[in-house]
């Protein structure tokens, strides 16, 4: 029961919005490590993404966001498959600046 309830509040926190914004790395981290403590898989010294992925590649909530991302962009593209091209290059537009800025 302990890893069903671990995946779904991981999976929820990831969710809310996590599609549509950057994440920060260390909160990612935190929300895996606090995972893996929940389904008991941590100790001394253990990786808590090695944790994750060896019971359940869906446990990691980083593995989630990329697929819940993958699964957006394809729901796009078959519902607006006009619009598709110009969301992507404003995609990358925005992507660019970001890297120019950091």
């Amino acid at each position: 029961m302990k890893k069903t309830i671990a995946a779904s509040v991981g999976h929820a926190c990831v969710t809310y919005s996590g599609v549509f914004q950057q994440i920060a790395p260390q909160d990612l981290h935190a929300l895996r490590s606090k995972t893996a403590a929940a389904i008991q898989c941590v100790g001394s010294g253990a990786n808590s993404y090695l944790a994750c992925n060896a019971c359940d590649p869906s446990f990691d909530p980083e593995f989630k966001l990329l697929f819940l991302r993958l699964q957006m962009w394809k729901r796009f593209q078959r519902l607006f498959p006009d619009n598709a091209a110009s969301l992507h290059q404003r995609c990358v537009e925005i992507q660019d600046r970001d890297l120019l800025l950091h």
